[in-house]
């Protein structure tokens, strides 16, 4: 049985938690395990023993991990543990005890017992708990992505007390069980890779396509915004000719822009905007506005449609973090411009 699998069977998950759990890994990577303990859905015990289940491999419960001696740590080499991503736990007649997130790696299992010159006996662990225990005794830092970052819903920039539980959800079909291919190439990667504006934009539709129904980006660098890409996961929108907007003074959008928040109206009454959503077939419920700054200007703004405002507080956390990261990707460009330019 695949791990998801196992863990609805026991009744640790449901199954829409292992589809957010899914979503969450194709947008940021990382194991579907560690997706979920990060969404709160799950403990990292539980977790240790399912996989265990899984691979019918020993596993190691977190506690093991708090108080390794410092005789056990120096029998691994810090670039082999983070090489490998593995963590001692004791050395017994010669034999070390190790713990990994991948045990049944057979290669490098291999690699290692010719590399130390000694029997290996291996355990499961999850992911999280390994990154814990690399950082506690090699200083080996987690990943960005392991760390709790959330804030308000209003703010985008400005950080506020973590929450260990977020929810996100997505209208794009995605596989109940299973884990997402490593060759997919993320929409995170996209954005490390963009060599233009463009770029930044299609990375930008293609992640908050995963997150609402409906979605229109427009760029905003004077005050008549115009439409760049609009429609949904399944079908984009024809912009034959340029959509556009007035930014009035007092009005929602000028409020929306006037620094990174992310805001929900249940019922566009604006009439500015409602032209443009009759322009663009857009429903007139439930719309969340995410604008993008390239340092202190805004650059973009988001408009997804389709979800209420508990939703859209449940995926900030998310969402924040790729905001940020498009912002990143807007520097990079201009960078490059101004190389090209020299």
């Amino acid at each position: 049985m695949k791990l998801g699998e196992i863990l609805v069977s026991r009744g640790l998950v449901t199954p829409e938690q292992v589809e957010d759990a899914l979503f969450s890994q194709r947008q940021f990577g990382g194991r579907l395990g560690t997706n979920l303990i990060e969404m709160g859905a799950i403990t990292d015990e539980d977790l240790a023993r399912c996989l265990s289940e899984q691979l019918n491999i020993p596993y190691v419960r977190p506690q093991a991990l708090a108080a390794i001696p410092k005789e056990v740590v120096a029998k691994l080499p810090r670039k082999m543990a983070e090489k490998y991503r593995i963590v001692p736990l004791r050395f017994q007649a010669g034999e070390l005890h190790l713990c990994m997130a991948d045990p049944q790696n057979f290669s490098k299992l291999d690699e290692l017992r010719f590399a130390l010159n000694c029997p290996i006996h291996a355990y499961v662990c999850t992911e999280v708990s390994v990154n814990y225990a690399l950082e506690r005794y090699y200083g080996i830092r987690r990943e960005v992505r392991m760390r709790d970052v959330t804030g308000d819903i209003r703010e985008l920039v400005t950080p506020t007390p973590s929450a260990a539980y977020y929810e996100r959800r997505t209208t794009q079909t995605l596989p109940v069980f299973g884990e997402a291919s490593e060759a997919s190439v993320t929409v995170i990667d996209e954005l490390a890779g963009v060599m233009t504006e463009d770029d930044v934009v299609k990375a930008m539709f293609r992640y908050f396509a995963d997150v609402f129904d409906e979605v229109m980006i427009l760029g905003v660098a004077d005050r008549h915004p115009v439409v760049l890409r609009a429609g949904s996961k399944t079908r984009g929108r024809e912009l034959a000719n340029a959509v556009g907007i007035n930014i009035v003074d007092g009005s929602l959008l000028h409020g929306v822009l006037a620094k990174p928040q992310a805001l929900h109206q249940a019922m566009i009454s604006d009439p500015e905007l409602k032209r443009l959503c009759a322009a663009l077939n857009f429903p007139l419920t439930n719309h969340a506005f995410v604008p993008v700054f390239d340092g202190n200007r805004p650059y973009y703004l988001v408009i997804g449609q389709g979800k209420d405002e508990r939703y859209l507080v449940n995926a900030f956390r998310g969402i924040k973090t790729f905001v940020a990261k498009a912002s990143h990707a807007l520097r990079i460009v201009a960078l490059r411009r101004e190389i090209t330019a020299a």
